[in-house]
């Protein structure tokens, strides 16, 4: 926990102007955000959304054991790599949907034992909606969604539709107010808003410092599928959805250019990809060289970026 405020503390330390509203066009569950408008309001959201994350993906990773043994490794690497992000970005709209996606993450992965697994469907898709909600280009989030499905083996027709009105559910709710306040216009407006998020500039080091994390993703996804045989079935299904999440978030991330805004929700399919390559290295001292090396880069990352 107290690594998760020093790496928000510098917000305190900043010149700018913090204001969570300069973005002109948001959707609606961004809105109830607008009162955020100083450094200590900030401070405390950028605080609380990075321990839930950070506390969901321990327990994600504890309860279905996707390392050796019980770990907060996962934890520290997306402190880690969440650290580098600038005030601008230290809470914004990525945020609230990478923590719907963790819960979405658990909910479909608790299918593993149950014989009927539509509820878990439809509720993981009512998480996917409100997820929607959080961020103007929201149809990005949906093919995520469904290849979340694909990975657990749960893409069936019942668990499509059951996943189709999970989704319209938070859609229907806010069309309801909508009409009931006779703003249409407002709620059609939602579905066609313009993406404008905050980008860094393009140096050396902000180059420098997504090449490193790529080199990162690409080792720990070879290591991964090069230990598939030593993991059980439903393992193996968990990891694809954190390989495929992480390779859809950073190629398209790389693509627009805006692999920083992503970020939050990037990190939290690498924590757990990253966190199992290091866990794969047999010698422990290797294995504390790596960790060494990725926090001396998010370091002098968090001065130079």
């Amino acid at each position: 926990m107290s690594l998760v405020i020093l790496s928000e503390i510098k917000i305190f330390f900043s010149d700018k102007v913090i204001n969570i509203g300069i973005f002109d066009n948001v959707m609606p569950v961004w809105k109830l955000f607008s009162f955020l408008n100083n450094s200590f309001s900030i401070f405390l959201f950028s605080i609380l959304s990075s321990a839930i994350l950070v506390f969901s993906i321990s327990r994600i990773t504890n309860k279905f054991s996707l390392l050796s043994k019980q770990s907060v490794l996962p934890a520290f690497i997306f402190v880690l790599l969440t650290s580098v992000l600038g005030v601008d970005l230290s809470f914004s709209p990525i945020w609230l949907v990478a923590i719907l996606f963790v819960i979405i993450i658990e909910y479909l992965s608790s299918t593993q034992d149950k014989y009927d697994k539509v509820k878990e469907c439809f509720i993981a898709a009512f998480f996917l909606g409100l997820s929607s909600l959080c961020i103007n280009n929201w149809w990005l989030i949906i093919p995520l969604f469904i290849m979340f499905l694909l990975s657990l083996k749960l893409l069936s027709s019942f668990n499509l539709i059951a996943s189709f009105f999970g989704l319209l559910v938070p859609w229907i709710v806010l069309l309801n107010y909508h009409l009931f306040t006779l703003n249409i216009n407002d709620f059609n407006n939602f579905i066609f808003l313009k993406q404008e998020i905050i980008k860094l500039p393009n140096n050396y080091y902000t180059i420098g410092f997504i090449t490193i994390v790529c080199v990162y993703y690409l080792t720990s996804l070879l290591s991964v599928i090069s230990k598939y045989d030593t993991l059980k079935i439903f393992t193996r299904h968990q990891y694809s959805l954190f390989l495929a999440g992480a390779s859809y978030i950073i190629i398209y991330s790389l693509i627009t250019n805006s692999f920083f805004y992503y970020l939050p929700l990037t990190a939290v399919f690498l924590s757990i990809i990253v966190s199992r390559f290091i866990d794969n290295i047999r010698s422990e001292f290797v294995a504390n060289i790596v960790i060494i090396i990725l926090f001396v880069i998010t370091v002098v990352a968090n001065f130079i970026i």
